[in-house]
Formats: structure tokens, C-alpha cells, sequence
């Protein structure tokens, strides 16, 4: 079972750039904020199924 640890680290920092595209595109409102974050917390599960 692989962690995130074992994934290669260009690989992790591209996710997080892609991760912080996504929150300044939808940083209007905290709500609009926090339900990007599980929108991106979703993401990163299925992601590293």
C-alpha cells in the first residue's frame, strides 16, 4: 500500500500547485473556501486509490 510519502516528490508538488489553482479560482466566500477544501480533500482520495 503505497502512501503519499512514496510518491515522488514532483508528483506531490504538482498536485499541491494544481491545489492551489483550484483555491485561488474559488476563494470568494470562507463558506465557498471550506467546501473547495473537501472538494479538494474528495480529490486527493479517489485520486490515491
Amino acid at each position: 500500500m503505497a502512501t503519499l510519502a512514496h510518491f515522488p516528490t514532483p508528483a506531490r508538488r504538482k498536485r499541491a500547485r494544481q491545489g492551489m489553482r483550484i483555491d485561488s479560482l474559488i476563494k470568494r466566500t470562507p463558506n465557498e473556501l471550506k467546501l473547495s477544501r473537501s472538494i479538494l480533500d474528495i480529490l486527493r482520495i479517489i485520486s490515491y486509490e
